[in-house]
């Protein structure tokens, strides 16, 4: 679905795009360079980013956002991220829900 740096250059456009107010990748894999995306959406704190996951996710991965959404809940942006996946427990990211909720 996504070679390597296609992430990457699509942190590179959209970080320039000033006046981009939402974006969303939807039917993400364990694939998708989640780590790479975080960077975006920790500085772009006016974009509304929603990222969405279709199968099931490798422990590894899972981890992954897991550790994600720690930084969000330590450092909060202005606007938190909605990341979903299959699998997605709201007691374990109880923290962070509850930032997103707020908004």
């Amino acid at each position: 679905m996504f070679e390597v740096d296609t992430v990457k250059k699509i942190v590179e456009i959209l970080s320039r795009s000033g006046k981009l107010r939402c974006f969303g990748l939807h039917g993400l894999t364990d694939i998708f360079d989640v780590s790479m995306f975080a960077r975006f959406f920790k500085i772009n704190a006016n974009v509304d980013v929603r990222l969405e996951y279709k199968k099931k996710l490798s422990a590894d991965y899972k981890e992954k956002l897991h550790e994600i959404f720690q930084e969000l809940v330590e450092n909060p942006p202005k606007m938190i991220p909605y990341i979903r996946f299959p699998g997605y427990d709201k007691v374990k990211h109880a923290g962070y829900e509850k930032l997103y909720q707020r908004q």
